[in-house]
């Protein structure tokens, strides 16, 4: 994804001002320097969106970034890490990192995003605050333990009844924030999220479970969750949800 492309899908990421109803404390932290630090440094854009394109020019968005070394084209069922930046310049969000992965999951390359993890609580005072040595540090730190992750996830085979569980409770996570209210959720409820949708996804295992399950409820029916907050705040609460079924 270009700067060009970037402009066109995310005029918010340019702003140079804050949005004029702010208070004067209002700390406003622009986009534009952050993503041209990354981009020097050989991250990648993969993609971006923001909320209400078309009326608000400093909308909450998000921007993904390909880690420096990452193949252009993957294997089908490959994983590869993510870094994704989330602004805003009219108080509905703070600037915040999260890590995460791309899985391509057919030939044409088309992928699942996740979230796994928020890096961390960023405070602040204008963009002469943003230490950006530490945070990149501090996300590749947490990639590193990713692939370990991943792989005590493939190593915890979960039974059916489990499955069930789990289900209900990332439906909770979607509709209340936290897995709390899986009881409201019926078998049938819970059967539907957990349908794959390639062979390559039919398994027993958390971490495919976990997979088809973050697909069927981000990018389910009607468009899926799209709105970038929310998108984001389910996204953790899934993953979240899943590292409590590591070897349950």
């Amino acid at each position: 994804m270009t700067l060009t492309d970037l402009r066109h899908s995310v005029p918010a990421a340019f702003a140079d001002a804050p949005a004029p109803d702010v208070s004067s404390h209002y700390q406003f932290i622009p986009t534009m320097p952050i993503v041209d630090t990354l981009l020097s440094k050989g991250w990648q854009i993969r993609s971006a969106r923001q909320n209400s394109i078309k009326t608000d020019p400093y909308a909450s968005h998000r921007i993904v970034f390909d880690v420096p070394g990452t193949p252009f084209r993957k294997e089908v069922g490959e994983v590869w890490p993510t870094a994704t930046l989330f602004n805003s310049h009219n108080r509905t969000r703070r600037l915040s990192f999260s890590v995460g992965f791309f899985r391509t999951w057919c030939l044409n390359q088309a992928q699942i995003s996740v979230l796994s993890a928020d890096t961390s609580k960023i405070h602040i005072h204008g963009f002469g605050g943003v230490n950006l040595d530490a945070i990149i540090a501090g996300m590749m730190s947490e990639f590193s333990t990713l692939p370990h992750t991943m792989d005590m996830m493939r190593a915890t085979t979960l039974t059916p009844p489990t499955q069930l569980d789990f289900a209900k409770r990332c439906l909770s996570v979607r509709r209340y924030g936290d897995g709390e209210q899986h009881q409201l959720y019926t078998a049938q409820d819970a059967a539907v999220v957990l349908s794959p949708r390639r062979e390559s996804d039919v398994s027993n295992d958390l971490w495919t479970c976990y997979n088809r399950l973050q697909e069927n409820i981000l990018n389910g029916s009607k468009g899926g969750i799209q709105e970038v907050t929310q998108n984001r705040k389910i996204n953790l609460g899934l993953w979240e949800t899943a590292l409590t079924f590591i070897n349950n």
